[in-house]
């Protein structure tokens, strides 16, 4: 081959080299699954930390839990039928932790802090799907791994990190769900939350709000009847029962406990805020930072995202559901 008819090639061709931006919405980058795994290690070590803490009530659940186990139904004492628990699902839960060897706290306990990784692990799900910068994506479970509120919880021998699982779960199954246009995973996801704890209603009524004004706007999806249906039937079947075997459609613990709904939405920001400011106690302190966490659900619940996205609103909407709770 001679010289003239050799081909020419290129080898200027420039090369690209991608920089990654801290602040772009990747969450899934390498910077936001070290914040995961720090958040999720935070939490392993606050929660062994503080092993030894437990709640009182947690005993009563179990008593429960063994007479049921026992043949004798869900009673605190053979015979009397009275709801003196508040989290159905997870005394079936404990229930059927009693049947491996072992203490019953000590089990509680292990699965209650792997109920909590798992509820950070969906949190950071979350964050990744309504498009977090990647920074935020990784501060966000690292906030909570290191929140003592939540390692005590996690360890208490209840049902709060089984909660805080299953309400995370909900969010994030109902955001996807929304955004494809199918799926009903969300209301299974719920109807737990409600078997769990009483409040988990108010979540169902919260999603149930979102789907009533996004369907107005741009059209009912083919699965939403059986989205509810798959919530309202059983739920309405446990309430069923729950007449028939305690005569009441509400728990003992919902009359022991009710406030009326001014205490409840005065002292609900403040409840919640003392999770992350457990020190803080002067009265001013706490109306400040309140009318902040409501300016923040409201400003949340208005912000341009969540205007073209109205499946977003269900993380506000949640947030105000617990702050009425609590």
């Amino acid at each position: 081959m001679t010289r003239d008819s050799e081909v020419p090639v290129n080898t200027s061709i420039p090369i690209e080299i991608e920089v990654v931006d801290p602040m772009a919405p990747n969450g899934t980058g390498p910077v936001a699954r070290i914040g995961l795994v720090v958040g999720i290690l935070a939490l392993v070590f606050f929660s062994f930390r503080l092993f030894g803490f437990v709640h009182d009530d947690a005993f009563i659940t179990y008593r429960y839990a063994a007479n049921l186990l026992h043949g004798l139904g869900p009673v605190f004492n053979p015979g009397e039928h009275t709801e003196g628990f508040s989290c159905p699902l997870y005394l079936l839960l404990t229930s059927l932790l009693m049947t491996v060897p072992g203490d019953v706290l000590i089990k509680a306990k292990l699965v209650g802090i792997l109920f909590a990784a798992l509820a950070i692990w969906k949190i950071w799900q979350l964050a990744v799907e309504i498009e977090l910068p990647e920074w935020a994506t990784a501060v966000t479970a690292i906030l909570i791994g290191v929140n003592s509120s939540i390692a005590m919880s996690a360890v208490d021998g209840m049902e709060t990190s089984f909660q805080m699982l299953l309400i995370a779960g909900a969010t994030l199954a109902f955001i996807r769900e929304r955004k494809s246009k199918s799926g009903i995973s969300s209301a299974f996801w719920l109807l737990a939350a409600a078997l769990n704890r009483s409040e988990g209603i108010l979540y169902f009524l919260a999603a149930l709000f979102v789907v009533i004004i996004s369907g107005r706007r741009t059209g009912y999806r083919p699965d939403d009847k059986r989205w509810i249906l798959s919530f309202a039937v059983p739920m309405a079947m446990f309430f069923g029962w729950r007449w028939l075997y305690f005569g009441d459609l509400m728990p003992n613990t919902y009359y022991a406990k009710n406030v009326g709904w001014d205490i409840a939405f005065e002292k609900g920001p403040i409840y919640l805020l003392r999770t992350v400011f457990v020190n803080l106690n002067e009265r001013a302190a706490y109306l400040i930072i309140s009318a902040v966490l409501w300016l923040m659900v409201i400003g949340g619940s208005v912000a341009e995202k969540s205007r073209k996205s109205p499946e977003l609103w269900i993380i506000p909407l949640f947030v105000l559901a617990q702050t009425f709770f609590a």
